[in-house]
């Protein structure tokens, strides 16, 4: 809408520049918002994967201000058993999660 009015008012008048500021601070706000609803669904995935996974032995604190779930996926892990006369090979799941700061391996729980 405000482009619009910006297209229909005279360049330099009066109107052109309330125009212009409104538009700025209106794009500015916009742009807020998106930032700040990225950042709550970035934690509410935190939230989310820190319910779902047991450490083993010393906690990991995953849910942080500054950490960000960048990508995650499960991968197919390849164990070749080399003690056996055939070689045999057996498949397991493993997820990965890709933060900013570090990368987690998990696997489901037996």
């Amino acid at each position: 809408l405000l482009q619009n009015i910006l297209k229909r008012t005279r360049p330099g008048s009066e109107e052109e520049v309330q125009a212009t500021q409104a538009y700025d601070a209106l794009e500015k706000l916009i742009k807020d918002c998106n930032e700040n609803v990225q950042r709550m669904k970035s934690t509410e995935e935190l939230i989310y994967l820190s319910q779902k996974i047991e450490f083993e032995c010393k906690i990991f604190p995953l849910i942080s201000q500054s950490r960000r779930l960048v990508k995650r996926g499960e991968l197919t892990a390849l164990d070749f058993n080399n003690l056996s006369p055939k070689w045999k090979v057996t498949t397991r799941p493993i997820y990965l999660h890709l933060f900013n700061d570090c990368l987690l391996l998990s696997r489901p729980k037996e």
